[in-house]
Parts: C-alpha cells; sequence; structure tokens
C-alpha cells in the first residue's frame, strides 16, 4: 500500500467514525447469494482438460443479481429490499457520502430484515452474457448534475448533500457502469431465465429456513 492510499484511508476512517450513531443490533443471520441470471454455452464439445485454452463447449452463468442480507434478532414480518438507480451499485443504500447511516442501517436498527441488491451487469453481479465496452469517460459533472444535487459547481440551496470536497469525492467514486447494454434484461423481467429474481431470492431463503 502507498502512503498515499494509507493516509487517504485514515481520514476517510475518521469521517465516517465520527458520522455513524446507529446502535448496536444484534444480527441473527448474514449472509450474500446470487440469484436468477441465465446460462449461455459456446459451440462445440469440451475439450478444456487437454487445452486448457480451447474454449469449446464452455458454459457462462451470467445476468444475475447479487444479493446482500441481514436479519436482526426479533425482526418483522416484511423485509425491505433495495434496488440502486442508473449508474450505482448496492452501494447507494450502505454508508451516505458523507459517512452517516444509509437505509441499510437505519431500517435493519428499527427491526427490518435488509436485503441490498446489486442489480445484473452492475457492480458485484458484473457477469454479463453479452460483449461490452466500458468507456472511461470523464463524467462526474453529469452525474453531479443527473442526481439534482446542483448545477455544476454550484450546488442547490436546499439540497440535503454536504459541501466539503471529501463527501463529493465519495460520491463520484461509487458511480457504477454496466457492464454489457442492459437491453431487456432488467432486474424484475423474465429474461432472467425466465424467473423473476425476487421469487429466486424467496425460494433461496426458504431452503435455508430464513423466510417466514
Amino acid at each position: 500500500m502507498t502512503k498515499k492510499f494509507l493516509a487517504a484511508l485514515a481520514a476517510a476512517s475518521l469521517m465516517f467514525g465520527t458520522a455513524s450513531a446507529m446502535k448496536p443490533v444484534t444480527i441473527t443471520a448474514q449472509g450474500s447469494f446470487m440469484a436468477g441470471g441465465k446460462v449461455i454455452t459456446s459451440a462445440g464439445t469440451y475439450n478444456g482438460v487437454n487445452d486448457p485454452k480451447d474454449l469449446s463447449g464452455n458454459t457462462l452463468h451470467g445476468d444475475h443479481a447479487y444479493v446482500f442480507y441481514q436479519i436482526p434478532a426479533k425482526a418483522k414480518r416484511h423485509a425491505l429490499i433495495f434496488l440502486h438507480g442508473y449508474g450505482q451499485s448496492g452501494k447507494s443504500w450502505e454508508t451516505t457520502p458523507d459517512g452517516r447511516d444509509g437505509f441499510q442501517n437505519i431500517f435493519l436498527e428499527r427491526g427490518y430484515k435488509v436485503f441490498i441488491v446489486d442489480e445484473p451487469r452492475r457492480g458485484r453481479a458484473g457477469r454479463a452474457t453479452v460483449n461490452a465496452n466500458v468507456p472511461a469517460t470523464p463524467d462526474d459533472q453529469l452525474w453531479f448534475n443527473n442526481f439534482r444535487m446542483g448545477q455544476w459547481p454550484n450546488f442547490y440551496d436546499d439540497v440535503a448533500f454536504p459541501r466539503d470536497e471529501e463527501s463529493l469525492r465519495q460520491f463520484f467514486m461509487q458511480m457504477t457502469p454496466d457492464v454489457g447494454i442492459r437491453g431487456n434484461t432488467h432486474f424484475l423481467q423474465a429474461d432472467l431465465n425466465n424467473d423473476k429474481v425476487a421469487d429466486v431470492m424467496a425460494r433461496w431463503l426458504t431452503s435455508k429456513g430464513l423466510a417466514k
């Protein structure tokens, strides 16, 4: 690790350590899983044992969602599933750019089961079944304007976003590109192996004894 990286990490830890105010919560179950998606197979007959570079007959699992969950003690009956918007990932629901508790912690503290999703072809669910070109496009100011924080470089007077440089830097760094054109592969559409991801999640939780 470089000295510059360690200095930035120390500065961020100070900011987040003082901003978060979450009360202690007893977690009875926590984990992550993939849901939905589809599988494609390359043409030919598998020959990887003899030639590892020959990808004939290989399969590709992709276009699934990533789900991180936490279940508190004495949880309420209903769970909350958090879906991010365009340009983001499940990170949006965790800690705010200035270190305050995000909705994940806020509702967990209030007794709700929380599920944080990275939608297909985004973030921790970045395995796609189509080719992609992810350009390195300078567009920070575009996101600043699109999220209605203001008109760069000016903030709106009543926007609920801190004005310090570190918070703005944290916001810019959490933007996440699509890995592959979204097309019809939307999180809740049946393109994901003819199964809605929410249904897959329910079955997975039931199999683990986590659904009531």
